[in-house]
């Protein structure tokens, strides 16, 4: 626990590291091309609104920004309890797409696409395909299921205080409720991050700061081993770095 300081914290005020709150997981992509993605998510993404989407195949992990040009329900999912979920599509163009990221999404697409590309002048019937108004530069593919990919929205991101093999401590603008969980994901590059569901144990509103923000603890309630793996070897790189001499 984050409170009882079961784990060593450690600052990361000298590093470029984030964390986030998922926004949709369990994505699909149903098509992509060197500037933009079609795909189906667990949640609705707003039509102008920008997210950032983490693409993780077994050869390569994207971090891509996309604005949304397009969304809506594609189809209704019949739970065995008789509770119904809609699902949501969604066409993202992306943004801020430099040669270096063109070249990585190129790469992307000749390993893991399924088949040739898809005719764009024909709309399948799987609700895939960009709206006729929006000119398509580029030619789309189907690609593998990745190894993971999730959204998140880009004014999401939370400043991280510090951390431990327990959890982190972050700063939010909003409050959270203290035993709640949440999907959320901590960033050490654009290419290396973990995911997590994390419950929230305090949530301290920080009187001095104008404007209002609250300090969040967040325990990692569950982990993969993978990203366990990860998160214990950039501890150890800070464990290393805070026994290090003074210069």
């Amino acid at each position: 626990m984050i409170e009882r300081r079961a784990y060593k914290r450690y600052k990361v005020d000298l590093f470029d590291i984030t964390s986030a709150i998922i926004q949709a997981s369990n994505i699909e992509i149903a098509n992509i091309s060197l500037n933009g993605i079609a795909l189906h998510a667990n949640r609705r993404l707003n039509i102008g609104e920008k997210y950032t989407l983490k693409i993780h195949s077994k050869e390569k992990t994207l971090s891509l920004k996309g604005i949304v040009i397009w969304s809506k329900i594609s189809r209704i999912h019949n739970s065995f309890n008789g509770y119904t979920t809609p699902l949501y599509s969604a066409g993202l163009e992306f943004i801020d797409v430099t040669k270096s990221l063109r070249d990585d999404i190129s790469i992307f697409i000749e390993t893991d696409k399924i088949d040739e590309k898809i005719d764009n002048d024909t709309e399948d019937d799987t609700v895939t395909s960009y709206p006729k108004k929006f000119t398509r530069s580029f030619h789309r593919f189907r690609v593998n299921t990745p190894v993971e990919a999730f959204i998140i929205d880009q004014n999401q991101w939370l400043l991280v205080k510090d951390f431990s093999y327990g959890g982190l401590r972050i700063e939010c603008t909003k409050p959270m409720k203290i035993n709640s969980k949440l999907p959320m994901m901590l960033s050490f590059a654009d290419d290396i991050f973990i995911i997590f569901q994390g419950r929230v144990v305090s949530c301290i509103l920080n009187k001095k700061a104008s404007p209002r923000v609250y300090t969040i603890g967040i325990e990692f309630y569950e982990m993969s081993l993978k990203d366990r793996k990860l998160l214990a070897k950039h501890i150890r790189l800070l464990s290393d770095i805070d026994r290090s001499p003074s210069k």
